[in-house]
């Protein structure tokens, strides 16, 4: 086995992209997501949807349930059928906390949504230090080679792809000669499955960067937000909109679609309860909304097992 650390600066070369303060994606990947919060409760997980989007020189670590869930609105209210009832198939609990990271700086910001406002805070560029072994196995039709590390109190076991020389992945897991297509702890309790890897559109253009309009933050002071919210949804609604001219907020402008914490006038927006989508999706058109919520498992309330173990 040997020992490598990467510094991520191969796409540089791959693509001839410069560093910008809003870069352009190249790609995205997709994972399946597992978190067994609760060491007292093994058979149970939170589960979600989770996509990388991969830029020359940052990534982007977010949910994409409610992209799904615009699948599923905009599919059912394209049909000649629909009568204005809207039924929501929900599989996931979505993450809260999203990451941006800017290789080339070798900074990371960690994202929070509370209500319609957006918040970063500064977080630990991560350095890892890993072994690559000679194992190997094909995953979603792509050889990967399997690389292992310490981080956060957690062993994990990587498996990259050096077809794809991208050295970026799951949460922050990253530094490797090729994409990481799947990662897990060595105790199953943290797990990242593949889902998917899709190029991107030459006409549709997405970007990666903070917004001007995300707020800087730090921990205290979100904490103190995301109770407030937890208690009282509505009136912290309404105390954030009377800042405002409304209380909708835009996430990007035509024809890019923007992803991280973003805030510009365009096509796309996302409305107060985390829905977002097209000027398609026309809410005047919506009489009722039904989630039903599907997980292969119940979920424990109790959160005593963090993905950090360790500062």
């Amino acid at each position: 086995m040997k020992k490598i650390f990467i510094i991520p600066l191969i796409l540089f070369i791959l693509f001839g992209l410069s560093a910008n303060a809003q870069d352009k994606a190249i790609a995205k990947i997709h994972y399946q997501f597992k978190h067994m919060n609760d060491s007292t409760a093994r058979d149970k997980f939170m589960q979600d949807e989770v996509v990388t989007y991969l830029g020359s020189t940052s990534s982007y670590y977010t949910s994409y349930s409610s992209n799904r869930l615009q699948e599923q609105m905009a599919s059912q209210m394209a049909s000649p059928t629909f009568d204005g009832s809207l039924v929501i198939k929900s599989t996931s609990n979505p993450i809260k906390d999203s990451y941006l990271v800017d290789y080339s700086g070798e900074k990371m910001h960690k994202i929070k949504k509370i209500g319609s406002s957006e918040f970063f805070l500064k977080d630990n560029f991560p350095h890892l230090d890993w072994t690559i072994t000679d194992e190997s196995k094909e995953i979603g039709g792509y050889m990967c080679q399997k690389a292992t590390t310490t981080f956060k109190g957690r062993n994990y076991e990587a498996w990259f792809c050096p077809e794809i020389p991208i050295p970026y992945g799951p949460w922050k897991l990253h530094g490797l000669p090729g994409l990481i297509l799947a990662a897990r702890d060595n105790r199953g309790e943290v797990i990242f499955d593949y889902a998917g890897f899709d190029r991107s559109d030459a006409v549709k253009v997405i970007t990666i960067g903070l917004s001007s309009k995300a707020v800087e933050s730090n921990e205290d002071e979100v904490a103190k937000l995301e109770k407030a919210f937890q208690e009282n949804p509505s009136a912290f609604l309404q105390a954030q909109s009377a800042g405002k001219q409304n209380n909708v907020s835009i996430i990007s402008s035509s024809p890019a679609e923007s992803v991280g914490p973003s805030a510009q006038k365009g096509t796309y927006f996302k409305a107060t309860g985390g829905f977002s989508g097209s000027n398609n999706l026309d809410p005047n058109k919506i009489k009722s909304v039904t989630v039903q919520k599907e997980f292969g498992n119940s979920v424990s309330k109790i959160t005593n097992n963090p993905i950090e173990l360790t500062p």
